[in-house]
């Protein structure tokens, strides 16, 4: 019953051989034929089945030729800050972590290569993601050190400088994957209408989490946490959609759970959090607010053409659970397809179609075999890799054929968890905040039992807990891609120079952010001024945040500084 078979090709198995400053991307175009003659053969099975095909043309992994050596560029970079380097400058440092998407001749290199398999595989696609997840993979591969290239950055300063100035690190990368986007786009509708073929969507695969400061559950960390969310998402749930939006006939969306940020990164909270065995925070209701969000922000925005009358509006292109156990998975399912009917039926959120993350057990990047995400089990250890389908399996196959989810299939489902929960049945966890676990952690399953506030852990979808994003906030994030707009054409950065000057406050500031300690003493002066800026966000002067706030914090100078 499916209709849709999502699935990608890989680039550097197709182009094998290239070099980044290859000055003729023609050189770099497909050349493993075979391995492209394969991908046509499981595309044409996919029909075959009557089956559509949603293509993604780079899915995180990338040419090994894409990588150099920067180990001693970033090494330098963090010494250079850690002395207080009086030269040391935003630009100077963070793009380090790696080359590929950095690299100005990426975007032509990935053109080259997607030109072929427009040419060669377009007819069998219904459906392009020319891109999946790319905020997240910028920021892990070319920041955070998680992905390769790498390698990580050691300094908090950096690393921040590296996820927001455009002129280096993630937003770098992002700006190049918009360039190719865009030529990969009138590509695409150049090549339908040359060869008189039907038009398919073009889109993109965003992930969205919906985030929460670490205060949201009884922790008093203060005003820090709730600005470090805000902060998060302004560059990570907005930017790279604003500067595509009128070259996406489709919004995808990738949605696992929930994030508790604190210090900058996922908190981890194993008493009051309901996880999935990669360590996401499971919330059903969460789905429903970033549709809701993203919808409030683009419905009325001329230039999403995603919404407009030609757009087709929001696809689900991942929604899954890590669950060896298979205990979580119904229920999971089940409440996150009710929290998907709410959004289109109540709320009016147009979303088109649900791709379930996924058939089989995956290798999950850095996580590896570990997160078991499929309704089939794959015995790694049989020669022949035999499948296993799981309960979940069966549930999921009479849901799609009947196109309903039942009361009784919920309850049963989540019967399944106060059972559990109520004999402190466990599952396993393979990753905990941001540190991947070489062997999974048992951790007990919680559904139905009292947190150390009292409050009963549910999970179900529950429309009273749909929470929309305040005005003030979408504004803020309008101002930052303004911001940045405007640092391209004037030379002033605000951010980025707005980073460097906190980076430089005091040995205090850095060791608070490098070791986590004394959160609340070694910041004490900073909190009133986050308080009252955060307070302001959510205002009428909400639109003054990103260049008003920040000039006047930290005493916003010229860009580039005086010697």
């Amino acid at each position: 019953g499916v209709q849709v078979y999502r699935m990608g090709v890989d680039w550097g198995r197709l182009v094998p051989h290239c070099r980044l400053d290859e000055p003729d991307a023609r050189k770099c175009r497909i050349q493993n034929v075979a391995a492209l003659e394969r991908y046509e053969r499981i595309l044409r099975m996919a029909r075959g089945y009557g089956m559509k095909v949603m293509l993604t043309l780079f899915h995180h992994s990338f040419p090994i030729w894409g990588t150099w050596p920067s180990a001693d560029v970033l090494a330098a970079a963090n010494d250079r800050f850690t002395a207080r380097d009086p030269h040391w400058h935003p630009r100077s440092s963070g793009s380090g972590t790696g080359a590929m998407w950095q690299h100005p001749n990426a975007a032509s290199l990935f053109v080259a290569f997607g030109v072929d398999v427009v040419e060669r595989l377009g007819h069998l696609v219904d459906f392009w993601v020319i891109f999946n997840e790319p905020v997240i993979y910028t920021s892990l591969s070319h920041c955070m050190g998680m992905w390769p290239p790498g390698p990580p950055i050691t300094s908090m300063a950096v690393k921040v400088n590296c996820l927001t100035n455009p002129e280096t690190g993630s937003l770098k990368a992002q700006l190049n994957m918009v360039a190719a986007h865009r030529r990969l786009y009138g590509l695409i509708r150049a090549t339908e209408s040359r060869r008189g073929w039907r038009m398919a969507p073009v889109g993109v695969a965003h992930l969205l989490m919906d985030t929460r400061p670490y205060s949201n559950y009884g922790e008093q960390s203060g005003k820090l946490d709730e600005a470090t969310e805000l902060f998060l998402k302004l560059f990570a749930r907005y930017l790279f959609i604003d500067m595509l939006r009128d070259v996406l006939d489709f919004c995808g969306i990738n949605y696992y759970g929930e994030e508790v940020i604190q210090n900058f990164e996922p908190a981890t909270l194993p008493h009051e959090v309901e996880y999935s065995g990669n360590g996401r925070g499971i919330s059903a209701t969460g789905m429903v607010n970033v549709l809701a969000q993203f919808h409030s922000r683009y419905q009325d925005d001329d230039q999403a053409r995603f919404v407009g009358p030609s757009g087709y509006g929001y696809v689900i292109t991942e929604n899954g659970i890590a669950d060896g156990s298979d205990l979580l998975r119904p229920a999971y399912i089940i409440e996150h397809l009710a929290a998907l009917h709410h959004a289109r039926s109540v709320l009016g959120v147009p979303v088109r179609g649900y791709i379930h993350w996924t058939v089989t057990d995956n290798w999950e990047w850095a996580d590896g075999y570990c997160p078991k995400f499929g309704l089939v089990a794959v015995d790694r250890d049989s020669p022949s890799l035999k499948r296993h389908p799981r309960g979940s399996y069966d549930l999921y196959r009479t849901i799609v054929g009947s196109r309903r989810v039942t009361a009784s299939q919920r309850a049963a489902a989540w019967r399944t968890i106060t059972d559990q929960s109520s004999t402190n049945g466990t599952h396993d966890v393979c990753r905990i905040g941001m540190s991947t676990l070489d062997r999974p952690l048992q951790m007990r399953i919680l559904g139905g039992t009292p947190d150390p506030y009292g409050v009963v852990i549910d999970w179900r979808f529950n429309a009273t807990r749909v929470t929309l994003e305040s005005a003030g906030a979408r504004r803020a994030s309008t101002l930052l891609a303004a911001a940045m707009a405007f640092s391209k054409t004037t030379g002033i950065d605000p951010v980025a120079h707005g980073l460097a000057r906190m980076a430089t406050l005091s040995t205090a500031w850095e060791g608070f952010v490098l070791e986590q300690q004394a959160r609340i003493d070694a910041m004490e002066a900073q909190q009133l001024q986050v308080s009252e800026y955060t307070q302001r966000l959510s205002g009428e002067n909400g639109t003054h945040f990103m260049l008003d706030a920040m000039a006047h914090w930290v005493g916003l100078l010229d860009y580039p500084p005086a010697p």
